[in-house]
Order: C-alpha cells, then structure tokens, then sequence
C-alpha cells in the first residue's frame, strides 16, 4: 500500500474483499407485480475490504524491538486523508480512499492485524486521474493538454 511518498509492504495475514458498484435503483408502481430497474450513469467502482498484519521485518524476519515506531507512523500516514493505491497478489492495481476507521486488533501483540475499509476513486493507469488524486505533479495527458 503506497502513496506519492511512503510505501507499506503489507505481506503477514492478508486477504481484500471486493464488491463491484453500479448505481442501480427500482421503482416499485401501483398494478405491477415486478419494479422497474434502472441502470443508469456511468458509476462502476470497487468498494472493500483489506485485512492485514503489520510489522517491520528484515530479510524475511519480523523485527519487534521496532514494531511499536512502525505502527504509529503508519497509523498517521494511513488516516492522514490522502489517496492511496493497493496492488493485491494478482497484480491488480486500484486506487484507494480510505472510507471508514480502522479497527486494530491486537490479540497477537508483535503482530497487530488491520482491516481498511476503502472505496476505489480512479484507474491507476489514467493521467488524469494520477495528476487529480496527487501521486504526480506533471499531467501529460491529452484531455487536459486541449481545456487549457
């Protein structure tokens, strides 16, 4: 998990849920047994759920005598309101904003486990949407090169 400065490895206990959103409404009327559906605008986002535990490690050794630092810097960093971006196992990329608090839970205590709750806010491989959400500060895109 990344931002414009900082990247987080996030290897120990992870799984991410997603749900695939579509603004869709129904309208129930008066002599029909069915509603009517409605699939309109052009909403189609990812929303989830990324469970995780973190701790400092080394050449593949978690490294405690630093966990405690490690938590709280990325405690602020991840609630600090900027967007971020995930890359799962897969290889699939998005583009985050955090949607909700994150509960920690410490039942193992040198291994803390995290859930974010997020809601993806652009494609990772557009321009604009690279530039707009500040993970570059030069936008080379052609849509903004011509609404000058």
């Amino acid at each position: 998990i990344l931002d414009k400065e900082i990247s987080y490895p996030i290897i120990f206990n992870t799984s991410l849920n997603l749900q695939i959103n579509k603004q869709i409404g129904t309208v129930n009327t008066l002599g029909r047994k069915y509603p009517y559906v409605f699939a309109n605008g052009l909403s189609h986002y990812k929303t989830g759920t990324l469970k995780f535990s973190l701790a400092p490690y080394e050449d593949c050794e978690i490294i405690t005598s630093k966990g405690y630092e490690y938590r709280m810097k990325f405690d602020e960093w991840i609630m600090n309101g900027s967007p971020k971006i995930i890359k799962d196992w897969t290889g699939q990329i998005y583009m985050i904003s955090i949607t909700s608090g994150i509960p920690i839970d410490y039942s193992f205590y040198d291994l803390p486990s995290y859930e974010i709750q997020f809601s993806e806010i652009g494609d990772v491989l557009s321009q604009d949407d690279m530039y707009n959400n500040n993970f570059t500060n030069v936008n080379f895109s052609l849509s903004s090169a011509y609404s000058s």
